[in-house]
């Protein structure tokens, strides 16, 4: 029996050391080895009491608010001391732990403070120094890279400006006699439009710089923090709104470019007529091209104006689509002598019931045709004073055509020095020359003769012409210039034929 007695004896001591070898945790700060646990406390071994201890250790290296004074040692229990750092326990001091290590449990607990908080300053000195290192390299790349980023924004909305200004001006689609090209209009607003992003965007580059900036002290880093929850929330009302808006912007994107468009086609249009490159008679005249396209325009600026006003969401769109019929009513009913001087225009205008230079009677009003408009006429009476009429007189008030043979008649004998030569155009440059409307006279071929043809030209006066000095310089110009224009003025002479 004493035997066996001896033998679990030995058996025990050999165990011990390994059983207690197995329950061994080091404490570490940092990468350095501080303390050893050895035993158990409150239910935790060894080496979750060391992982709780480097836990509370580490995230107190990181708070800027924590300094080596903050050690303390405190017994919160009989028998069993705390050192705590900064308000947390890191590790508690058993009496089973003074055994271990042959200690008292206060002298080992000032051991354990003076351990952990030479290594634990040690470190913290390290990482603050890390820290500073760190920040001054930062403070040095973060204005470089803000430097960086707004050359290249730069640069890249100059070469975006660029491609805007060179955008149309060689090429452009052809509609008939119509070439639609981005004209300066166009550019300068696509231009306009692009630095205004830029702008934007150098702002946003700032305002991420700053936050950046903030964020790398810790004074500032609630400020950091306030900034970028700013921005988020702007973001997100932001990205809402566009999302709502996006539709209603690229529909009134697409109206301005079709508005735009559609403006460039009518002046192109309009200026070919004028120029007579373009011929659309009898709708559209040199004469009546001014007023068509004045009309034209407003019509397709209202027309978009009130289609835009559609886009408008919630109640500001039925307000404004409420101010427009309030104003159009407005105009409808304040307006109706210039709605009644507008309709009689236009059949001034596209009717022609008389032409410029004839002399007119509209009630007691008399005098020569100066020019049509589409709200009046303007008449010059045998004084030289001149007399603006609503057209709206011409359809209610008796109107007369008192001098309706007022014009240059001529009989012109000519021979076409080529088949293709047409001689429309040498009456007409002599009709310019003479002063006269380019467009306004007739031209008949009455009579063809061997080798000759004899031509009929009827041309109206106008109001300052005299008809001595037109005349003269009519046939002035017929010998001196016709044949340049590929024909020879055989004779010509003033006649007296009315028709």
């Amino acid at each position: 029996m004493t035997r066996l007695r001896h033998i679990l004896l030995v058996l025990a001591v050999c165990i011990a050391p390994a059983a207690a070898a197995e329950e061994t945790a080091t404490v570490l700060v940092g990468d350095s080895p501080v303390l050893v646990v050895r035993t158990m406390l409150a239910g935790r071994t060894a080496a979750e009491r060391a992982d709780l201890a480097q836990r509370v250790l580490a995230e107190t290296l990181v708070d800027p608010q924590c300094d080596p004074a903050g050690f303390v040692v405190t017994e919160q229990e009989p028998g069993l001391l705390h050192i705590g750092l900064c308000g947390r326990t890191v590790i508690g001091v058993a009496n089973a732990d003074a055994d271990a290590e042959g200690l008292e449990p206060v002298v080992l607990a000032d051991r354990w403070t003076g351990q952990l908080r030479e290594a634990w300053t040690t470190e913290k000195t390290e990482l603050l120094s890390r820290k500073l290192i760190e920040r001054a390299i930062l403070g040095v790349l973060y204005p470089l890279l803000f430097l960086s980023l707004a050359v290249l924004l730069r640069l890249l909305i100059k070469r975006i400006q660029g491609w805007v200004e060179g955008l149309g001006r060689k090429r452009g689609l052809r509609i008939g006699p119509v070439l639609l090209t981005a004209g300066e209009g166009e550019r300068g607003l696509f231009s306009r439009a692009v630095g205004v992003a830029g702008w934007a965007c150098y702002l946003l580059l700032a305002y991420v710089f700053l936050i950046a900036f903030f964020d790398r002290f810790p004074r500032t880093t609630r400020w950091a923090g306030e900034l970028l929850a700013l921005l988020r929330n702007l973001g997100a009302r932001v990205g809402s709104t566009l999302s709502e808006l996006v539709p209603r912007l690229l529909a009134a994107l697409f109206l301005l470019v079709v508005a735009r468009v559609t403006l460039r086609s009518i002046g192109d249009m309009f200026r070919q007529v004028r120029t007579n490159k373009l011929r659309l008679e009898p709708l559209l005249t040199p004469e009546t091209a001014g007023p068509a396209e004045l009309t034209a325009r407003i019509l397709v600026i209202g027309i978009f104006v009130f289609l835009a006003g559609l886009l408008v969401p919630g109640e500001a769109g039925i307000a404004l689509l409420t101010a427009f019929a309030l104003a159009g009513l407005a105009m409808a009913l304040g307006s109706r002598p210039l709605v009644e001087d507008f309709l009689s225009g236009l059949v001034v205008l596209y009717g022609r019931p008389f032409k410029t230079g004839q002399t007119l009677r509209i009630g007691e009003t008399e005098g020569v045709v100066d020019h049509k408009g589409f709200l009046h006429l303007r008449l010059i009476q045998n004084d030289g004073q001149v007399v603006l009429v609503p057209n709206r007189r011409t359809a209610l008030e008796d109107l007369r055509i008192v001098d309706a043979a007022r014009a240059l008649r001529a009989e012109v004998v000519l021979r076409p020095i080529c088949e293709e030569c047409v001689p429309d155009g040498v009456f007409r440059h002599a009709a310019a020359e003479a002063g006269l409307r380019r467009d306004d006279g007739r031209i008949e071929l009455r009579e063809v003769r061997a080798g000759a043809l004899v031509y009929r030209i009827v041309w109206p006066l106008t109001a300052q012409a005299r008809e001595a000095e037109v005349r003269d310089a009519f046939f002035r110009s017929l010998f001196e210039r016709g044949h340049g224009l590929g024909v020879e003025i055989l004779s010509a002479r003033e006649s007296t034929e009315l028709s």
